[in-house]
């Protein structure tokens, strides 16, 4: 048993080939169609659909204005490095701060710290979904220092806070991913979402070479590169979008098991959300319990290393160190059962 395999339904393929044989299988209708379904259910007033949610975030730091090199951009140590990767890529030096124990995020208290006049953005990432107050003491920090800010919410779909925002729509721009192990899948894919019109129209330049005319006068006045989404890609999540509400329940019922076992589960907004990302339970055996599940073929993983270990920057971030041996990713897959979890839970029982 995989710690998560995609759910994918016959009539996903149904929509892919009808999508194909219309002909239009670059970024068209079926894109736009995506886009506006992301903008009605997260409630934001723009989404631009992008090749990864990686190169949205790619773009997302692009739109800077008179950004330099070695400009400074806050970025969390624990998460997936995509952030940190762009940063780099773009020759921006990535600020690391550790993180919260209760929450998996960045630590405001310690960020303010960081804060110089060489900051131009703070990228927040909402890991596994979270949604709490944090995201809006960042808000608030960026206001005060005139900051931008970039909300990263790869794993946030379906996740709103207590005020009633969904994730990725507190930042000036937000960033949803519909990777293989995301909520909805389109193999590749991610959106850019803001509230700022001018912010989603530099996005639409950068994404299409620089220019939104340029198919018209020939002209690219300014920088960009090809981050386009596709027709085909779109119709696989627009497929998954029209059932968004059954996928969220079936999130949630696979969270209420592990909680009817009694498995412990991280923290999530159980006001707003429809249960985590992925299910972790937080425990100082977690190694034992991974060997204990390995041992039957049911897969779990520990996610992540710091960052500062895989770009060698010196620094000590605890936290950090201490949720990497204690978080373990237990399975999360759209099409486990019941049955699944109680034998899951038996294990995990038998250790603890």
């Amino acid at each position: 048993m995989e710690q998560f395999t995609p759910r994918l339904k016959k009539e996903y393929a149904e929509d892919v080939y009808k999508q194909i044989m219309t002909g239009y299988i670059g970024p068209f209708n079926t894109t736009k169609q995506f886009e506006n379904q992301i903008v009605k259910f997260t409630n934001s007033n723009y989404a631009v659909a992008c090749s990864s949610a990686s190169t949205a975030i790619l773009t997302s730091l692009h739109m800077i204005e008179n950004l330099r090199d070695d400009d400074e951009i806050i970025c969390s140590n624990y998460s997936f490095p995509a952030a940190v990767n762009a940063c780099r890529f773009l020759r921006l030096k990535p600020v690391l701060v550790d993180i919260k124990y209760d929450t998996l995020c960045i630590d405001p208290s310690i960020l303010i710290e960081k804060i110089t006049d060489k900051t131009r953005a703070i990228i927040f990432i909402n890991h596994n979904g979270y949604m709490g107050n944090d995201v809006y003491k960042v808000r608030e920090i960026c206001n005060k220092h005139n900051i931008y800010m970039i909300e990263d919410s790869a794993c946030g779909l379906g996740c709103w806070s207590d005020k009633g925002h969904h994730a990725g729509t507190i930042g000036d721009v937000g960033i949803l991913s519909f990777g293989v192990p995301k909520l909805i899948t389109t193999a590749q894919g991610g959106m850019l979402i803001t509230n700022n019109e001018k912010l989603a129209n530099r996005a639409r330049e950068v994404i299409d070479h620089g220019s939104l005319n340029w198919r018209k006068d020939g002209l690219h006045k300014n920088t960009g590169i090809n981050f386009k989404f596709n027709d085909i890609l779109a119709s696989l999540g627009v497929s998954q979008m029209n059932i968004i509400t059954e996928i969220l329940e079936k999130r949630y019922e696979i969270y209420k098991w592990y909680i009817k076992y009694d498995i412990k589960l991280h923290y999530w907004n159980k006001n707003t959300c429809y249960g985590p990302w992925f299910m972790i339970n937080m425990n100082e055996n977690a190694q034992e319990i991974h060997e204990k599940l390995k041992v039957k073929d049911i897969q779990t993983k520990f996610l992540y290393h710091g960052i500062h270990k895989s770009i060698d920057e010196n620094g000590e971030y605890p936290i950090t160190d201490k949720v990497y041996k204690e978080a373990l990713y237990l399975p999360s897959s759209l099409h486990l059962e019941e049955s699944d979890i109680k034998y899951i839970s038996s294990i995990i029982k038998g250790v603890i």
